[in-house]
């Protein structure tokens, strides 16, 4: 079976801007070509309050137009609603749930088409993290014509090779705005939380848990990892995190334990 080359190259280049942040702009011109469209987006949609936009990376837009869509024009637009509502839905295209005379008679698309003339979309999406999206998004104009069934399914078969792209990318943190997003999450929870590496050096505190560090009652943080100034607690906390790290056979993972305070009355939880 021979390789449509455009669609080969598009593949490359998804698994070259996995570990490269800066090479989605190549990745989203080459699935543009392959799709016959003149315009791509690559999207991060955070669902959690009022929705935003975290992370948007556009391919042949007018940067004016889109950060004037970031700005306040984002939530008004049908797909991003549509998105919200079908966050499981890997691939979206408008012809779904927009007429041409639902696109002509939306207060969305009289703004939209006065400042481009992308009319119509092909989307893939997958959850990254709880309340986080994130997908690619193909565009089209009206002398192009709206998606049809067989281009659908072409870019479902590439779409496939876009989510693995971006899950590597998340993993490794190559993910910019998701990773920003997480570690913005990180922050607003009670709870202390410490990122560690594989030698269980620290790689981020969130802000309860700088406090503690500052508070030096008993735990201490620093770049060379977590520590509890009791003997005996020390050993049990190093016991568990070799276990967690894969240090040491036979662990407990996920065990939470106790670590006295001098200064306090009550316990640290440490798990």
């Amino acid at each position: 079976m021979t390789i449509d080359p455009s669609l080969l190259g598009a593949v490359e280049a998804v698994y070259a801007a996995a570990t490269d942040e800066a090479l989605w702009q190549d990745a989203l011109a080459r699935m543009a070509e392959a799709l016959g469209s003149q315009a791509a987006t690559l999207w991060v949609l955070d669902r959690q309050g009022s929705p935003s936009l975290p992370g948007f990376t556009a391919y042949n837009f007018d940067p004016v137009f889109i950060q004037s869509y970031l700005d306040g024009m984002a939530p008004h637009d049908p797909t991003v609603q549509y998105l919200l509502t079908h966050p499981d839905q890997a691939i979206v295209h408008d012809a779904q749930y927009l007429s041409e005379r639902d696109i002509d008679r939306d207060p969305y698309y009289d703004w939209h088409l006065r400042h481009t003339d992308m009319r119509y979309r092909l989307l893939g999406q997958f959850r990254p993290a709880p309340g986080l999206q994130a997908g690619i998004a193909l565009h089209r104009s009206r002398r192009s014509g709206r998606y049809q069934a067989k281009e659908v399914d072409r870019f479902a078969q590439l779409f496939v090779h876009v989510e693995r792209a971006l899950q590597i990318a998340y993993q490794l943190g190559a993910m910019g705005a998701v990773r920003d997003w997480s570690l913005a999450r990180l922050d607003q929870s009670p709870v202390a939380i410490v990122l560690l590496d594989q030698r269980g050096r620290v790689l981020h505190l969130n802000r309860r848990a700088e406090l503690l560090a500052r508070q030096a009652d008993g735990l201490n943080l620093d770049t060379h990892g977590l520590t509890l100034q009791q003997p005996e607690a020390q050993a049990r906390l190093q016991e568990l995190l070799g276990a967690a790290l894969g240090q040491t056979e036979g662990g407990e993972p996920g065990v939470a334990m106790a670590g006295t305070l001098l200064h306090g009355r009550d316990p640290r939880v440490v798990s």
